[in-house]
C-alpha cells in the first residue's frame, strides 16, 4: 500500500484498516502479508512516528524508499 497519509480526512480508512487486523486476529489463518511502502525520512515528526506505530499495531511491514521516484516511477519505468 502506498499514497495513504492517515490523515484527518482519512478516518474511513483508518476504521477499516482495524476492522481488518480485527478479521485476521479472529481468522488467522486468512491473513496475508501486507507492506506499506513509503520514502525515508531523515528526523520523523512525532504525528508520522505514530502512523509507523498505528499502522505496525495492525499488521503491515513499513517498507523505507529512498525518495517518491522509487514508489511511483521505479516499478514502471524503464
Amino acid at each position: 500500500m502506498f499514497g495513504l497519509g492517515l490523515e484527518e480526512n482519512e478516518v474511513f480508512i483508518r476504521w477499516l484498516l482495524i476492522e481488518r487486523a480485527k478479521y485476521f486476529k479472529k481468522y488467522p489463518e486468512r491473513r496475508k502479508k501486507t507492506w506499506y511502502v513509503v520514502p525515508q525520512m531523515e528526523q520523523p515528526d512525532s504525528r508520522m512516528a505514530g502512523k509507523m506505530y498505528f499502522l505496525r499495531s495492525i499488521g503491515f511491514e513499513i517498507m523505507e524508499t529512498r525518495n517518491y521516484d522509487d514508489i511511483y516511477a521505479g516499478p514502471w519505468g524503464n
